[in-house]
């Protein structure tokens, strides 16, 4: 109890490790990070890990150590906005704080600051948000102690504050600091102190020359006291001093540990060795040594060490001493050629006195030098040559520099000048080359390294490129620059019908509807690049294009030419230049054909004038570069105003082109038709092409959605697009001025950025682009979208719309916002020269057409059918009248979201069926607490489904049917996204101890409840329940105003626990808590305290597989962890559900495939009946039976559950909540890992490892094919069945996994897996056509238009088809034989009609054979066909059946190899 004790961290389990499992004994890997990983530190009983992309933190949080609300045991990245301005390279842990390092030199704090060891004096308690330390700038190196911290600034300064009882900040007394102070050196000034570290109450310096300073808690026996200044650590000795070069130092409790630089030690204990020889060989040994060390330090440890050594020799003797010194010099070379070459230096002494020199260049990636002589002597005044041979060891480029350290020593004049007594002379520039043979393999890893850059580039504009190539670092602040440049404005005319009519076609429609946009986009890209234009965004079914670039971005583009004059205005010669473009699209691209009956158009608008262009956003480091001013007004007239292949220009783009073009004002408008222009005029071509260097990959990356970074990273660029189950959100702003100040302008456009990144990010969303086009500024979101996909998306959708709509109705901006959710195709628009990571189809239309009727009738927002329908429950809706939108034949019914509803009732309560155990057990202990007087605790755990909140239900049945004067039951919910909101789950909870009604429209409060709370002391802290119910709006006084933060959570902890010990008082409580893996902080710690300080309450939490309770008594507590339930509760339970008695047993197939999850069996039954494939039937003995009676097609909202065993029998599909589930689950794998799990998914339920890794598409993967394997098999996705083969551990999320991929990519995969069974088993094809029939049946399922497919692989489909056919006429019935032959013949006609046309083809003279030469005669279809249906015919049965169905068929059927397959049909 002294006053100089220090608080000691108390052990706890606190999830620190980031693991499920308290204890990990051996070292565990923890995957999930995104980004690179680039450091980690540990507090007392907390986690930070730092990527290139995150801050994640785990473990204890009682001070806001996380930086964030609420402990987890399973790591969590941050969104600090005022940290992530700038990227974050380190971070440190204290006990209770946390330190983080931003790229411009501040150090950012959050935790505690009891000990003033935030370094901000205005913070009093604890800070869960980021606080810029003051008094810092241009730091480099942070550590942390307990309780203090130290940093280094970018000159080698070092600052300390904190906690200081044991003088840990270098002061010379024990007070506390709570701003940043200088240390003060004892001995003498620090050269640079390069390195820090921090024991719990010391701290320690590395300098520049490789020496340590300590002070702080002595542990020392040398040492008699604490030392409040810092002391050299002399004791590191070596034979001739202290030459020990120390790297790192590292501090603990009672001990220290040194990490020494052995190159380093090396270099300095050869100076001093060879200054002490008086051998000539001996010092020429050192010097050849020295050379050799030298070339791998960096120039800052070389100037460290050689300051060092010059000390030690000032230590060793008062006589004449030798001299050290180190200089550098420069060499220019060329690369020209595939040969080693050379070139001479000449080294001249000016001085007085010999010296002796060593040579060496520091180390380089890209190239090696060679000396000869490496060591040389040279008499005073004289001149000698050194050969200098260049190998390069990395592609160059023309021109480059490097420089040569020289290291010399001269041996008696104690005044050797410091600089100039070494010149090199070097001879006129030579040619050096490079080495021919490692010249291509060099060459290979740069094109690699340039090609991803390349990738990334190809998702911006080319004018973004070339800027971040001129300044490649990364955006950290708002900005803005202002140009004249002209707007080509290019819409497709007849999307919206093609979205439409392809969507009729089936789940394909929209991958379709991308092939053929990306088909046109490519066509219009090719003319515009040439011509210099630079396509700015893909806004829908529309390319915005920029001509002109801004003047720190220009490119060298000639001008246009008039006759044989440039035009110098460069303004009309960019406006001629777009006019140009428009006319030549126009006249080669009138229409696009897609051979699917319908046709595409164009028509194009053209603005110019000033534009402003404005980088912008920056919430977690995400930026958009949006274009804006003069052109986009002048375009929503123009682009109004033109039809269908016409070029129309706004007046002012008239009035510059009038002289050279003919056309006409367009009749009730201000807009000109422009028909022709002039032959006069010359159009240079763009020759420019993009440059990149490796330094640009951290500007690239913030302006490319970091859902798809990571698969990027994996090589997945062909991989990106699939299907996934998404919200889609498009905002449209008004009132944002573009053309006025542009610093006023560009805070407000910044501000509103902002402010919806941060509600979309914080609902884990993706922002798709922000732009400004000819309908105004939009913003388009999408929630679902990789890599974050959750089962309540729509909810996080709308939620985010009302949060959008309310923050801008702030700003007083006008708003409109579209809401809809469904089935979406997701990937990338464009050409892999320039494209951009989009959703497609007919529900992304629609979003846009609400977000259009939603300005227009003022509604604010508007959501579609189903979106309400998937959020009804928690979302109160105002259902408005239909309207008709473009596009569609239907009304459309729209609903307007009002406010999120308090409801905590999810859906009717299902039936328990089984749980007899559980059910018994949780009645035992309701007599238990019955009688007692002690409190209770429950921990019910499981998986999503498995049936948690249906056992709470029974719970809350059994507390409301027990005398309601003992017991009262208070239940309340958690929620995902309200994880971070204090208090989320004990809403509903207060809400029923006050009384109050939600819905009301002022708070009627409990007049007992009432009257307690004014007789108690606490009544002062009344308006702090604000926060748990925001409806109350109590107001604030200035107690409330005055508490911190921590002391508010306090003080609304006392009053909720108040009103549970005044009702306790009355009857027991039991409290029932749901999805607690969701739970707040702050309601955490209320549990806690609930269960000490109020009796009796039973206290029932329920939630997944790992929850962390806080208190020992909670965390021991018995935990009921529920199993799936058996097959026979599994079909109980489903007919319970739909009122039946039994099923058949095609139902109970498809029931079991729910693998015991009430969830999943409960969703099965409810989308069976209500498409149509589940009805019932009266048997003999008068029992309901459920029976299949139809299959269903992919449907937007569910997936096909197709039978893998070859067959084709479509059973069911999963419904969307199940999806929901499972994706969740699959996004939160690496990229790399879901590209395993998608390609095993298409190989089939069984997986053998030597065909997944012949077929995986990465190659650069394969090799990890394993790991990725051992995670998924961890993580419940795969199972092992014997050695190198696998299978899949629940049928649906095989089929999840299959349904995501694209047809195009399913069909790719299955053609390479029956290629594979043909070239394995081709001497025993019959044992594997169940495996080449199913696989050539998908191709053809994924295709959709089969004359596409080859010749060849038409006949290998044929034949599969037979070779099944023939195999199962021997045993199974004649009908699934004849439908293979069915699809035999069907394969066979196609393969006959591109036979006949290439036949034709050849006849005509055309080079015609191609395909067929594949195809040996005798595997042809009109060759195959007959025999094997002759060996299908041979079974008496298949006869008979063919009778029945077509007639008479010939006994026997004869043909030759040149009779038509038509023919050999008949």
């Amino acid at each position: 109890q002294q006053s100089h004790m220090l608080p000691a961290p108390v052990f706890e389990i606190a999830g620190q490790l980031g693991l499920s499992d308290c204890y990990a004994a051996r070292p565990t890997v923890i995957e999930g990070f995104q980004g690179k990983p680039i450091d980690a530190a540990c507090g007392a009983f907390h986690t930070v890990v730092l990527t290139s992309t995150h801050i994640y933190t785990c473990g204890n949080n009682k001070y806001g150590q996380l930086g964030r609300q609420g402990p987890t045991s399973q790591f969590c990245h941050l969104t600090l906005s005022s940290m992530f301005l700038y990227s974050v390279v380190q971070v440190a842990c204290g006990a209770e704080h946390t330190l983080a390092l931003t790229g411009n030199g501040q150090v950012h704090a959050f935790g505690s600051n009891r000990f003033s060891q935030l370094g901000v004096p205005s913070v009093e308690g604890l800070s869960f948000e980021s606080k810029t330390v003051t008094g810092l700038s241009d730091v480099q190196r942070i550590a942390c102690g307990y309780y203090h911290n130290v940093a280094i600034n970018r000159v080698g300064q070092v600052f300390c504050w904190g906690f200081n009882r044991h003088g840990q900040l270098g002061q010379g007394h024990v007070r506390t600091e709570g701003s940043p102070v200088a240390v003060v050196s004892s001995l003498r000034d620090f050269t640079f102190a390069s390195e820090c570290s921090c024991g719990p109450h010391s701290t320690a310096i590395v300098d520049a020359e490789g020496e340590v300073y300590v002070w702080g808690m002595n542990t020392s026996k040398s040492w008699d006291e604490d030392c409040l200044l810092p002391r050299l650590v002399d004791d590191l000795s070596g034979k001739y001093g202290s030459n020990y070069f120390i790297r790192q130092f590292g501090c603990g409790m009672s001990h220290f540990v040194a990490l020494t630089d052995s190159r380093a030690s090396l270099a300095m204990d050869s100076i001093v060795r060879m200054c002490n020889s008086k051998l000539s060989s001996m010092e020429v040994e050192q010097m050849e040594m020295l050379k050799g060390v030298f070339r791998s330090l960096s120039p800052s440890t070389v100037t460290g060490l050689q300051a060092r050594a010059r000390r030690i020799l000032h230590k060793m003797s008062n006589k004449k001493y030798p001299n050290v010194h180190c200089d550098e010099g420069k060499i220019e070379f060329e690369l020209s050629g595939f040969s080693d070459s050379s070139i001479f230096l000449m080294f001249t002494n000016r001085g007085s006195q010999s010296v002796s020199i060593t040579l060496s260049s520091p180390p380089s990636e890209n190239y090696s030098l060679l000396f000869s002589p490496s060591h040389l002597h040279i008499g005073k005044k004289k001149t000698l040559q050194v050969k200098v041979t260049l190998k390069c060891c990395q592609l160059l480029d023309n021109i480059d520099y490097t420089l040569i350290h020289y290291v010399a020593l001269c041996r008696k004049s104690p005044n050797l000048p410091t600089h100039g007594f070494v010149h090199v002379r070097i001879s006129p520039p030579q040619t050096l080359h490079v080495n021919r043979e490692s010249y291509e393999t060099l060459k290979k890893n740069h094109d690699l390294a340039i090609s991803f850059l390349s990738v990334l580039s190809s998702y911006l504009p080319n004018s973004l490129v070339v800027k971040i190539f001129q300044d490649p670092r990364p955006p950290s602040e708002p900005l803005s620059c202002t140009f004249e440049a002209a707007i080509l404005f290019i819409d497709i005319s007849g999307f919206t019908s093609l979205n439409e009519r392809l969507a009729q076609l089936g789940a394909d429609g929209p991958e379709q509807t991308s092939k053929h946009l990306n088909r046109y986009f490519g066509q219009l890209i090719d003319v515009v690049t040439p011509l210099g234009g630079d396509v700015l965004k893909f806004a829908g079914d529309a390319l915005i294009c920029m001509f002109g670039r801004e003047a720190a971005a220009l490119d060298a583009i000639k001008p246009v030419k008039h006759g044989n004059e440039e035009v110098k205005d460069n303004l009309r010669s960019i406006t001629l230049r777009a006019l140009h473009c428009g006319l030549i699209i126009q006249s080669r691209f009138p229409e696009y054909d897609s051979n699917q009956g319908f046709k595409l158009t164009l028509h194009i608008g053209i603005g110019a004038g000033k534009l402003h262009s404005l980088y912008v956003g920056g919430v977690d480091d995400s930026w958009e570069y949006l274009v804006s001013g003069e052109p986009f007004t002048q375009l929503k007239s123009a682009v109004d105003n033109s039809l269908t292949g016409e070029v129309v220009v706004s007046p002012e783009v008239w009035d510059m082109v009038k002289d050279v073009c003919t056309g006409h004002l367009k009749e009730g408008t201000h807009d000109y038709l422009v028909q022709t222009m002039s032959e006069d005029l010359d159009f240079p071509l763009d020759e420019s092409s993009l440059h990149f260097h490796m330094g640009m990959e951290a500007a690239l990356r913030c302006y490319i959605p970091r859902g798809i970074q990571s698969r990027l990273d994996s090589w997945q660029s062909g991989w990106l697009a699939e299907f996934r189950r998404a919200t889609i959100l498009f905002v449209k702003l008004s009132g944002l001025a573009y053309e006025k100040d542009r610093e006023i302008d560009l805070t407000k456009i910044n501000d509103v950025l902002r402010c919806m990144q941060a509600t979309v990010f914080f609902y884990e969303g993706m922002v798709r682009q922000f732009l400004v086009d000819d309908k105004g500024t939009v913003l388009i979101a999408a929630f679902g979208a990789p890599p974050f996909s959750h089962e309540d998306d729509p909810l996080r959708g709308v939620k985010a719309a009302l949060k959008i709509c309310k923050d801008l109705n702030q700003m007083r901006l006008t708003n409109s916002i579209g809401v809809t959710t469904g089935r979406v195709f997701f990937g990338c628009v464009g050409t892999s020269k320039r494209q951009e990571y989009a959703m497609v189809g007919p529900l992304v239309n629609l979003s846009a057409r609400l977000m259009v009727a939603a300005e227009k009738t003022g509604s604010g927002i508007l959501c579609d059918q189903n979106t309400m329908t998937c959020v009804g429950y928690r979302i109160k809706f105002e259902r408005l009248p239909d309207i008709f939108v473009k596009g569609k034949q239907e009304p459309v019914a729209i609903f307007k979201p009002m406010h999120v509803s308090t409801d905590t009732k999810v859906r009717k309560q299902r039936e328990l069926i089984g749980r007899v155990s559980e059910t018994r057990q949780l009645c035992d202990k309701f007599r238990q607490f019955s009688v007692g007087e002690d409190s209770e605790v429950s921990i019910i755990e499981g998986p999503a489904g498995i049936g948690k909140s249906t056992l709470l239900g029974y719970i809350s049945q059994m507390v409301t049917n027990a005398d309601s004067s003992k017991v009262e039951l208070f239940m309340g919910n958690c929620d995902a996204v309200e994880s971070s909101t204090s208090f989320y789950c004990w809403r509903s909870i207060v809400q029923q101890l006050m009384g109050v009604d939600p819905e009301a429209n002022q708070a009627n409060f409990d007049t007992e409840m009432f009257s307690v709370l004014l007789s108690s002391d606490l009544v002062k802290f009344a308006p702090l329940l604000n926060s748990v119910l925001p409806f109350l709006q109590i107001r604030e006084n200035d107690t409330t105003k005055a508490l911190s933060e921590r002391d508010r959570l306090a003080a609304i902890r006392r009053l909720i626990k108040l009103m549970l010990q005044t009702r306790v008082y009355q009857k027991k409580l039991v409290i029932v808590l749901d999805n607690a893996q969701w739970m707040d902080p702050a309601s955490m710690v209320l549990v806690t305290e609930t269960y000490m300080d109020v009796h009796p309450v039973w206290l029932i939490i329920s939630g997944r597989p790992g929850l962390q309770m806080d208190h020992n008594k909670l965390a021991m507590a018995q935990r009921m962890r529920l199993q799936p339930l058996c097959l026979e509760d599994t079909i109980q339970l489903v007919c319970s559900i739909l009122n039946a008695d039994t099923m058949s047993a095609e139902v109970m197939q498809a029931v079991a495939k729910s693998e015991g999850n009430p969830f999943f069996a409960e969703e099965l039954a409810y989308d069976m009946t209500e498409s149509g494939v589940l009805s019932t039937e009266i048997g003999e003995d008068g029992k309901t039976c459920l029976v299949m009676v139809k299959t269903t097609k992919l449907e937007d909202d569910a997936v096909d559950a197709t039978d893998t065993a070859g067959t084709g029998k479509e059973l069911t599909h999963i419904p969307r909540n199940i999806q929901s589930v499972i994706t969740g689950r699959i996004d939160n794998l690496p990229p790399s890992t879901q590209m395993v799990l998608k390609v095993a998914s298409v190989i089939g339920m069984d997986v053998p490892l030597g065909l997944l890794r012949d077929i995986f598409p990465i190659a650069e993967e394969n090799v990890q094919l394993k790991r990725h394997i051992r995670k998924l098999m961890s993580l419940g996705f795969l199972v092992m069945q014997y050695k190198h083969n696998y299978t899949f551990k629940s049928a649906m999320i095989q089929e999840v996994c299959y349904h995501r991929m694209l047809f195009s990519q399913r069909q790719q995969l299955h053609m390479q897996i029956a290629d594979w069974y043909e070239r394995k088993h081709r001497f025993n094809l019959l044992a594997v056509y169940p495996m080449l029939s199913y696989h050539w049946n998908k191709v053809i399922e994924n295709s959709t238009d089969l004359s596409a497919i080859p010749y060849v692989d038409l006949c290998r489909a044929v034949k599969a088809f037979l070779g099944m056919a023939e195999t199962i006429s021997k045993s199974s019935t004649p009908k699934e034989a004849k439908a293979w032959l069915d699809k035999a013949m069907k394969m066979a006609n196609i393969a006959d009609q591109k036979n006949a046309s290439k036949v034709e083809q050849t006849e005509s003279g055309e080079q015609a054979k191609g395909e067929l030469q594949d195809v040996p005669s005798s595997a042809r279809p009109h060759v195959v066909l007959p025999a094997a249906l002759q060996k299908v015919k041979s079974a008496p049965e298949f006869e008979i059946d063919l009778m029945k169905s077509k007639g008479a068929v010939q006994s026997k059927l004869k043909m030759t190899s040149g009779s038509s397959f038509n023919a050999a049909m008949k």
